[in-house]
């Protein structure tokens, strides 16, 4: 008895499957076999992007074979130091979008939607490096998926949601105007997918969901106000450095050579705990954000963004 899984990610049997072993919250990590097999509760399930066989193809699972945990050659405590040192302020807000999107399955439909956070500035202003930064939490960062080159169809673009879930997808080159992309970026929010026709009858549908969380990076900023509120802004304008922050920066990029997703896992061991605390902390953060004077008077929806 068993299935194969077609998700990297959370799946809802309750651990998360990278390509290399499986992460059980409150439990620990398994291994699978050279096959791609592992056993949980008496059931088993196959991993067809684990399997040897695929090892060294370079045509098959290669998204798949980048969610893979790697040891860390540093603590996470110096990590996050150093990547606040180089992106300052704007790394507190990637840190938690993070490792709030490792748990996005269950805080989307408590909160009807899930934040989706923009990196806006300049040619050099460490965007990319910090969107990079914070992907590889989760393995080797995906590609990056480009809004303005139209090389794919916002369908594709969506799948690409729906390949794994509970990580961050990084779109790219974000430019005004362009209503279809502003009109799927807060599909994307809101979570809704698209449906497809079946075979099963002519009114059957089936719908490729949203998985994973939305990174937006570009030198253009949205004027749609429903989509100004879906997002948590970070607006990166310094593009000129020192030598020593350059070196800082340096450093940043050494630490992460050996990956640090390893931090992850650490992490998602603690998903009991978020699950437990999570509406009651979001309720307090609500409610003292919403007499600040910053956020007095904002849509709902932004606090509920911070919160």
């Amino acid at each position: 008895t068993g299935r194969a899984v077609d998700v990297l990610g959370w799946n809802p049997e309750g651990f998360f499957v990278w390509n290399n072993q499986v992460t059980i919250p409150s439990v620990g990590s398994i291994n699978m076999d050279e096959n791609g097999i592992f056993r949980f509760n008496d059931i088993t399930y196959y991993v067809p992007s684990a399997n040897s066989i695929y090892a060294n193809n370079p045509t098959r699972y290669q998204s798949q074979k980048r969610v893979i945990v790697r040891q860390a050659s540093c603590t996470l405590t110096q990590y996050l130091g150093q990547l606040k040192k180089v992106h300052r302020g704007h790394a507190i807000t990637g840190i938690l979008f993070a490792i709030a999107s490792a748990f996005q399955d269950f805080i989307a439909p408590t909160i009807k939607g899930f934040p989706m956070i923009l990196l806006y500035g300049a040619a050099s202003s460490g965007k990319d490096q910090l969107s990079h930064c914070l992907r590889s939490f989760f393995g080797k960062p995906q590609s990056v998926i480009a809004l303005g080159s139209k090389k794919s169809t916002g369908k594709a673009q969506i799948r690409e949601f729906a390949q794994f879930a509970n990580v961050i997808t990084h779109l790219s080159e974000y430019r005004i105007g362009d209503k279809e992309t502003d009109e799927m970026l807060k599909g994307i929010w809101d979570r809704n997918g698209y449906k497809f026709g079946t075979i099963e009858s002519r009114v059957s549908s089936d719908e490729v969901p949203i998985l994973s969380s939305a990174l937006v990076t570009g030198n253009d900023f949205p004027t749609d106000e429903a989509l100004i509120t879906r997002f948590l802004w970070e607006e990166m304008h310094k593009d000129k450095f020192t030598q020593e922050e350059k070196d800082e920066y340096n450093k940043l990029e050494d630490m992460a050579v050996d990956g640090i997703s390893s931090f992850m896992v650490n992490i998602l061991l603690k998903r009991e705990e978020v699950e437990r605390r999570f509406i009651k902390e979001s309720r307090l953060w609500t409610e003292e954000l919403t007499v600040r004077p910053a956020f007095k008077d904002l849509k709902s929806r932004i606090i509920t963004n911070h919160a």
